[in-house]
């Protein structure tokens, strides 16, 4: 799913994920963050780390070297962070085949190159198990997700893109929540929805 920050995407995800848990699956999110952000989901490997705990898998480990950064320590930590991620993405298949599972990942437009790899390995072996695979992006051709999504394309997935409502759909929506039906209160709040891309 693909909507610029604002759009609602986030609210119809979790309405999609409450929806599912009522109908018997298990809902699992693995969120990436900005590069700047501190938290654990950081690292290559953090939203697939959080679906592993959340399903009850245990991580995988990395062998990635330490020491001074070379060129050969940032090859072999890349290196270290792939194999441990297909590590995770073949325990994660493997909980997924209990099924049904829902699994969320947010805001790919942040992933790593590693990640997106490992998402894309992910749909692959989920093709044939009980599970859907929702990620979420702001952008739907980003640089960083081409590939992935040509791949996703390939293995038939469905692509929702969220714009801004109309002038009606705002005015619909008030009339489902019982306010007045006034036009330019539905106009204004459709302009608010209007954000400028990032």
């Amino acid at each position: 799913m693909y909507g610029r920050e604002g759009m609602g995407g986030t609210r119809l995800v979790e309405e999609f994920a409450e929806e599912a848990s009522s109908a018997g699956y298990t809902v699992v999110w693995g969120r990436c963050t900005p590069p700047w952000s501190t938290s654990r989901a950081v690292s290559a490997l953090g939203p697939l780390l959080d679906v592993q705990a959340r399903l009850g898998v245990a991580e995988a480990e990395s062998k990635a070297p330490t020491g001074p950064p070379t060129r050969g320590r940032r090859n072999a930590v890349r290196l270290a962070q792939w194999a441990a991620a297909e590590v995770s993405v073949h325990r994660i298949a493997r909980a997924m085949d209990y099924g049904p599972v829902v699994c969320v990942l947010e805001d790919l437009h942040w992933a790593s190159r590693e990640l997106l790899r490992a998402v894309g390995s992910l749909a692959s072996l989920c093709s044939d198990l009980p599970c859907v695979l929702l990620r979420t992006m702001h952008e739907p051709e980003a640089p960083s997700t081409v590939v992935l999504s040509g791949h996703l394309a390939q293995l038939g997935a469905v692509q929702l893109t969220l714009g801004p409502p109309s002038t009606a759909d705002v005015r619909t929506a008030l009339a489902a929540r019982g306010e007045t039906d006034d036009p330019h209160l539905a106009g204004e709040l459709r302009r608010r929805t209007d954000v400028p891309s990032c």
